[in-house]
């Protein structure tokens, strides 16, 4: 983690990106750990898949985050940060557009 030693404290540093809905956020538990400790001033943000998309990898919403919070754990657990999509594709289409 010598990166965040690097930038800690600096101005304009708001926090570090660790990754992008990842499928499984579980290995990433311990650099987030890490990196909370190293500045615990700071955001590390890991972004979850929106609602209702993992289950397509066999996993329930529930369990995805669940997972993560007991993994991180309470010192660490600061933000969970997700997408959400409000229009579904085919409601957005049959309804929203009609008015256009």
């Amino acid at each position: 983690m010598v990166h965040i030693r690097d930038y800690k404290g600096k101005p304009g540093v708001y926090g570090y990106f660790l990754k992008d809905e990842p499928i499984g956020a579980n290995p990433y538990a311990v650099p987030y750990r890490i990196m909370a400790s190293e500045d615990p001033n700071a955001v590390v943000h890991l972004n979850f898949y929106p609602t209702g998309s993992v289950e397509q990898f066999g996993i329930t919403y529930d369990g995805y985050v669940d997972d993560w919070v007991s993994l991180v754990g309470p010192k660490y657990k600061r933000t969970i940060s997700f997408d959400n999509y409000p229009f579904n594709q085919n409601i957005y289409n049959e309804q929203v557009c009609m008015y256009h």
